[in-house]
């Protein structure tokens, strides 16, 4: 637990950022398939260090996964590392590296909040010109096609009833 410590702490040199605190703990932990979930309280959602949805699965130990969650001092959750079930052999290792990144885990799940966001703006602003796109394609056709119609059967007045058509 010590040496685990104390590479993580030499990692945390120069405030890493979401990405490479990942490959800190996953060092730290000796685990390189580690991986971090951030819980973003307001969709009710977990999502990746990118903003990206995951669907947090508890896995069994059969199939050599576990998840540790990281939880704020008012017991919510911040993060879940999602770890080698062998990690578990020494619950004190992961709950000491999970404790100790606690505030740093924290910072990031703000990160990776505002990422998400981003991504469900940017997606809605997508949809939305698309949206824009066709009720403007759609409408515009409609009248260009009615003004059309329209131009025939004067056009056609015009030559058999000139008078009418005016």
């Amino acid at each position: 637990t010590a040496r685990a410590l104390q590479r993580l702490v030499s990692g945390l040199r120069g405030r890493p950022g979401v990405h490479e605190l990942r490959e800190v703990m996953a060092s730290a932990l000796g685990d390189p398939s580690l991986t971090i979930a951030y819980w973003i309280k307001d969709a009710e959602r977990w999502v990746d260090a990118d903003g990206c949805v995951v669907a947090l699965a508890y896995p069994s130990s059969a199939q050599g996964r576990a998840v540790t969650l990281v939880r704020d001092d008012d017991g919510r959750p911040v993060a879940a590392l999602v770890h080698d079930v062998a990690l578990l052999e020494d619950p004190t290792l992961v709950d000491a590296v999970a404790h100790s990144m606690q505030a740093a885990l924290a910072s990031h799940r703000l990160d990776a909040e505002i990422t998400a966001s981003r991504t469900r703006s940017a997606t809605a602003v997508e949809a939305e010109r698309h949206r824009i796109e066709r009720d403007l394609h759609d409408g515009a056709q409609q009248r260009l096609i009615a003004l059309r119609m329209k131009l025939g059967v004067t056009e056609r007045l015009l030559d058999q009833q000139p008078r009418r058509a005016m």
